[in-house]
């Protein structure tokens, strides 16, 4: 999932997944501790994958990787990459075990609520979510903020969470007089689907003209809240982590 915020149009669910070289800038300024790892926001696996990559690579001491998520459509594909999987409101459940590491990208509007659950849970774990810069904004969340306050790692870069699909016909004609050509591109169709889907509508279903496919670039910046696992301590720190090449972003 994302925080993004688009306005009315948003992708079903608020399925957004985060983009690999997101998690991977995180993972090469803070080191996880061994142990178990939990998404509290798994989705369809996004971050998973990031955290099992480094795993496998022996590069982490990760244990078990948990993953929880509420959609039930997501459960299969994350069985395929988690130890353990959890369909359940992850605010909502009891009997974690001793948690390491929490890591996600919440939902903006429910950030609030999944943070303080992943700061709640067995072990004091080191609590890291994506969220958007402002996150720091407003007055609802100042007082706990300044009593557990976050390290901040900034993406230099914006991210993509999801592509936008729009039909890209062109008509061309003349005006009354002829003597001017005009143009009109596109229908105004379109629609935003997750970055990670493929397969995408070649076929306007408005117009029946071809269709083009575009990143859409969150207009806000993006970095990592990270809690210690000392809670309660005067300040945090910002960083800003290291850029991401071009061409990496593009493969998400």
């Amino acid at each position: 999932m994302s925080a993004t915020g688009r306005g009315s149009e948003r992708i079903a669910a608020d399925n957004y997944p985060t983009p690999g070289w997101c998690v991977r800038r995180l993972l090469e300024a803070v080191e996880l501790p061994s142990g178990y790892w939990l998404e509290p926001c798994a989705g369809e696996g996004a971050i998973v994958d990031v955290l099992r990559e480094r795993q496998w690579g022996g590069a982490w001491g990760c244990n078990e990787l948990w993953a929880c998520e509420l959609r039930p459509e997501c459960e299969e594909r994350l069985k395929s990459k988690a130890d353990r999987v959890l369909i359940h409101d992850f605010t909502d459940v009891d009997g974690w075990p001793m948690i390491s590491a929490a890591i996600s990208n919440p939902p903006f509007g429910i950030a609030d609520r999944i943070i303080k659950t992943a700061l709640a849970l067995p072990g004091s774990p080191v609590v890291a979510m994506l969220l958007r810069l402002n996150f720091l904004e407003g007055q609802a969340r100042a007082d706990w903020l300044r009593v557990q306050p976050p390290d901040v790692y900034v993406l230099p870069e914006r991210p993509s969470f999801a592509h936008k699909v729009s039909c890209a016909h062109e008509v061309t004609g003349r005006t009354g007089d002829g003597d001017a050509v005009m143009a009109m591109r596109g229908c105004g169709w379109q629609e935003l689907i997750p970055h990670t889907d493929l397969i995408h509508l070649a076929e306007c279903p408005k117009c029946d003209g071809p269709t083009r496919r575009s990143a859409a670039t969150d207009s806000i910046g993006y970095g990592w809240f990270v809690w210690p696992a000392e809670r309660e301590r005067a300040c945090g720190s910002v960083r800003v982590l290291a850029s991401t090449p071009k061409e990496e972003r593009r493969a998400a």
